[in-house]
């Protein structure tokens, strides 16, 4: 075989399972962790996800190449689940590091967060809190 053509062959293969994906890509499907912040020391818990309504055809096409936030709520959600499975420092200090400073903007002077997971027991939806830090300065 040609080494080019071994090339073009790997491509294929790297290439094929992105354009006809497996319906077992995941082993299964679990819960995923909600990061939740209240500044202040207000009582109401607030979602870090504030995903639009509703996006329009530009902002569709904009987001499939120029997606800070979103990437960034990604990133915080990879982190936090994590941070569920094995417990570190470095991934507590990420999540706050990126709290910290969308909430300084806002001109929060404390806030504290928290991860939990959503779960159905019986006929409702509970929910199991398994990190939730001090209060932080934002700072």
């Amino acid at each position: 075989m040609i080494p080019w053509q071994q090339h073009v062959r790997n491509l294929y293969r790297l290439l094929m399972p992105t354009l006809f994906p497996s319906w077992r890509f995941f082993e299964q499907v679990g819960p995923s962790p909600r990061i939740e912040y209240r500044t202040n020391l207000d009582a109401s818990w607030q979602s870090t996800s504030q995903l639009p309504d509703r996006l329009g055809p530009k902002d569709l096409l904009r987001r499939l190449f120029f997606s800070p936030a979103w990437n960034e709520h990604l990133f915080l959600i990879s982190t936090a689940t994590r941070l569920a499975v094995d417990p570190m420092l470095h991934d507590v200090t990420e999540i706050r590091a990126r709290l910290a400073r969308r909430l300084g903007q806002t001109g929060a002077e404390t806030y504290q967060f928290r991860i939990l997971f959503l779960s159905r027991e019986g006929g409702k939806i509970g929910q199991f809190v398994i990190y939730e830090s001090t209060v932080q300065l934002t700072g």
